[in-house]
């Protein structure tokens, strides 16, 4: 795949790469705070209550994790991002703008997958054959699982977001003035 198409599964790769892959996912801090979070909050898997607080929230912290890119650009000076772009050997050769650039859109990708699960969950679209009773919530509760996983990772990579933007402004910081 080249980099200058604009198919969902190109950028998926893009982003991800420059994120990390499947192993920053897996020693995620955020991720296993998420896990921590989801297994507090199990009986909201069985009712299905977890749906009342991801749609009402989480279009806004989506909305937050997308504004973190417009503090980046407003923050750094054309210099600043230049200097960020160089690859770093000790980021496993990736630039460390598209470091966090990544983790923000991971982020609301992460959102948006969780409002439209949560969206999908509450219409159940799907008929149960008969017969087929015990399949259907076996079904249920694993897309409920998913669904209150990504509901609370989402809020929680809000503060991933702002450690972010607080990076950022820590490395602007750290650069002596000319």
């Amino acid at each position: 795949m080249s980099d200058s198409g604009t198919g969902l599964l190109e950028n998926l790769r893009l982003v991800y790469d420059s994120y990390g892959g499947l192993r920053s996912f897996i020693k995620s801090g955020y991720t296993w705070a998420a896990v921590f979070t989801s297994a507090l909050a199990w009986p909201t898997l069985m009712d299905g209550t977890w749906v009342q607080f991801a749609l009402p929230i989480l279009p806004t912290l989506a909305g937050f994790s997308i504004a973190a890119y417009a503090v980046y650009f407003s923050v750094l000076s054309e210099k600043d991002r230049d200097a960020l772009r160089i690859p770093a050997p000790s980021l496993n050769n990736r630039s460390p703008l598209l470091i966090l650039a990544s983790a923000v859109s991971h982020s609301v990708f992460v959102q948006i997958l969780a409002i439209l699960l949560a969206i999908i969950f509450t219409a159940k679209p799907f008929p149960t054959p008969v017969g087929y009773s015990e399949l259907a919530k076996s079904v249920n509760l694993v897309i409920s699982c998913v669904g209150l996983f990504l509901t609370t990772y989402g809020i929680i990579l809000v503060t991933a977001s702002v450690f972010s933007i607080f990076r950022i402004l820590h490395i602007k910081a750290s650069i002596p003035p000319k």
